[in-house]
């Protein structure tokens, strides 16, 4: 089941790590928990950057696709809104 819900779920355990979700992940929690979806800047893929930073700072699952960002705790989702989206900026403003 895990595997079903989430792309890069490894470890075991409470060393468990890997929170970002799949498609199908995404379907099964929009229904049941509180989530925040926000638009990316552009049509564009995922970089690197920015999927190291989802899964080193996301306390709770979440979705990076192309034009889209779903998170399901707010902290992270509201910063996300400031941001307009744009995680690379929020990486450069935190590594100051």
């Amino acid at each position: 089941m895990l595997k079903l819900m989430f792309s890069n779920y490894r470890g075991k355990g409470t060393n468990a790590k890997g929170l970002r979700l799949t498609n199908a992940g995404l379907q099964m929690m929009i229904p049941c928990f509180t989530h925040y979806d926000i638009p990316t800047p552009g049509e564009r893929t995922a970089k690197t950057g920015e999927i190291l930073y989802l899964d080193r700072n996301a306390t709770l699952p979440y979705f990076i696709g192309a034009g889209r960002i779903v998170v399901f705790e707010g902290t992270l989702g509201m910063k996300l809104k400031l941001f307009g989206g744009d995680i690379l900026e929020i990486i450069k403003i935190e590594s100051l």
